[in-house]
């Protein structure tokens, strides 16, 4: 649930401390592409679940465990990566910011989400220097032809649409409330290591 920008900048510093996949385009591809899934099913979110490998919304981390032991490309970790991410990054938002979430159903507004997470991600892409190589390198990646969940079109397609997302305006422009660029890289800080020690479980 996290925007693409929050993905890629985590990815990349994750891969620092993996000079493998630092430079690896398909590493950045795999980043994304859980969310390939909306050129499938459009706004139809009641499989996202499924593409997030059980993270979407909370930590199974077991699921991508699972997914890792029979996919383990380069694409293949970044996109584990992507749905670790999401799985932390949903309730830390809901526990720092709970007026973002409707008390009705436990889920997070979408009008005051979406307005701080746009805004907060543009600028992300204005202003990280990491921002131009890590999209050269994505612009690079050859997506598999044999991924279990999503089409190399999809995938392909999925990428195109980030670009063009963010070469356009931003859809939202009320003031930034909460999740605002220094949370990002407040919780950027919190989950890489977090995720080191994910993988040093499942793979010492």
């Amino acid at each position: 649930m996290a925007l693409s920008m929050v993905h890629l900048l985590l990815a990349r510093r994750w891969a620092r401390g993996h000079k493998e996949y630092l430079e690896c385009p398909e590493f950045y591809l795999g980043a994304i592409s859980p969310d390939a899934m909306h050129i499938r099913f459009h706004d139809d979110k009641s499989r996202k679940d499924e593409f997030h490998l059980g993270n979407w919304g909370s930590v199974h981390e077991e699921k991508v465990h699972a997914y890792w032991r029979e996919h383990f490309t380069p694409f293949d970790v970044g996109y584990g990566v992507h749905a670790l991410t999401d799985g932390y990054w949903v309730p830390s938002v809901k526990r720092d910011f709970p007026d973002m979430v409707d008390p009705r159903c436990d889920v997070l507004i979408p009008a005051l989400y979406y307005n701080d997470v746009s805004q907060t991600d543009f600028r992300l892409y204005a202003e990280s220097p990491e921002r131009p190589r890590i999209f050269a390198l994505l612009r690079a990646a050859v997506p598999p032809a044999d991924h279990p969940l999503l089409t190399a079109d999809e995938l392909s397609q999925w990428r195109d649409e980030q670009f063009s997302f963010y070469e356009g305006p931003c859809p939202h422009d009320a003031p930034v409330r909460h999740v605002d660029v220094a949370y990002v890289e407040r919780f950027i800080d919190r989950l890489v290591p977090r995720l080191e020690q994910i993988m040093r479980r499942y793979f010492p």
